[in-house]
């Protein structure tokens, strides 16, 4: 699949991304629009998030196809913030600093590569 397809592919699928019941943006649902798959998900929690998110930008820019960033309020003082990157493979990776959580949604044929990630 090349960068071209997936990026007319993201954009002509933008109505199973948004749903009426739903007006925050779905990790799945943006995997799915995006590469045409139900993803395996890797996840791991209570994390360094603000080091494996250096790490990630820095080593694995080549890879990325897009970045996207979430802030919702819950009251006055609450927030709630995500980043998540669509990369150029088939995969998600998925970062929550308050949630202290990373996850990797992938094409079921990367197995391997998600389970190595990111020593590959």
């Amino acid at each position: 699949m090349t960068t071209n397809h997936i990026q007319a592919n993201a954009v002509s699928n933008l109505d199973q991304i948004f749903h009426d019941t739903q007006s925050m943006l779905n990790i799945f649902r943006v995997f799915g629009a995006t590469y045409h798959t139900v993803p395996s998900i890797i996840s791991g929690a209570y994390i360094e998030v603000e080091k494996a998110l250096e790490w990630f930008v820095e080593t694995q820019k080549d890879e990325v196809l897009t970045e996207q960033y979430v802030k919702a309020y819950k009251g006055a003082r609450s927030s709630y913030e995500l980043q998540f990157y669509l990369m150029k493979s088939p995969m998600l990776v998925y970062f929550s600093v308050e949630r202290k959580k990373v996850a990797v949604l992938f094409d079921p044929s990367l197995k391997s590569k998600a389970e190595n990630w990111p020593h590959n």
